[in-house]
């Protein structure tokens, strides 16, 4: 009875023994259990930086900066050449220019023509004309008139002052001009005269102009 006793003792070790070693293949390690992914805090994606845009009151102010700068360029480019008109024809007039000699000035539709219409140019009278700083090689040579100015004082000379200017009573409006001469041109008083100027004059008592060319 006792040997019995023994036995189902060691058997139930040796079946404990046999489960124990079951599960302990059966259980995974350490090593292979899965670990769940760590989830990784990342910082929050930045927004992209908003591009600053023109005001409307801005906008205006930039076109109208640029259409200054346009104005500005476009005026740099013009330029005048004054003289004396000695040939009129229906197209053209020639000027005898101080520097450049006898240019052939082209009218067109466009041209304006100031303190003068168009059919009263005549040789003898002096003008100043714009033209867009075009000039041809030919001779002479050619240039297109944006403008044509003739701009005449008729009047006596009252006065002749030490710096060479004249004073000269109008006689068209009854008032007095203080004029500079052209260089060697001597005026004398009581001299009746023409005088053709750039169409230029200060707002000064009296008012002052300078002449491009003298008609005794």
């Amino acid at each position: 009875m006792k040997n019995m006793k023994t036995w189902v003792a060691v058997l139930v070790i040796i079946a404990a023994v046999a489960i124990c070693g079951w599960y302990a293949v059966r259980m995974p390690s350490g090593a292979d259990v899965q670990k769940e992914p760590t989830v990784m805090e990342t910082e929050p994606t930045a927004e992209p930086a908003v591009q600053a845009t023109e005001t409307p009151q801005e906008a205006v102010e930039a076109k109208m900066e640029a259409d200054l700068l346009n104005h500005e360029e476009e005026q740099a480019e013009l330029m005048t050449i004054e003289g004396e008109i000695v040939e009129v024809t229906e197209e053209y007039v020639i000027i005898k220019d101080a520097e450049l000699g006898e240019v052939q000035v082209n009218l067109n539709d466009d041209t304006v023509y100031e303190g003068i219409d168009r059919e009263e140019l005549a040789a003898g009278q002096f003008a100043s004309v714009i033209y867009d700083g075009m000039m041809t090689r030919s001779l002479p040579p050619q240039i297109n008139a944006l403008s044509i100015r003739v701009d005449a004082i008729t009047g006596t000379v009252a006065e002749v002052q030490e710096d060479g200017r004249v004073l000269i009573n109008r006689t068209d409006l009854g008032d007095q001009v203080l004029v500079a001469l052209p260089e060697g041109v001597v005026l004398t008083v009581g001299e009746t005269v023409t005088i053709y100027t750039n169409g230029v004059m200060t707002m000064s008592l009296p008012p002052q102009v300078n002449a491009i060319g003298i008609v005794k």
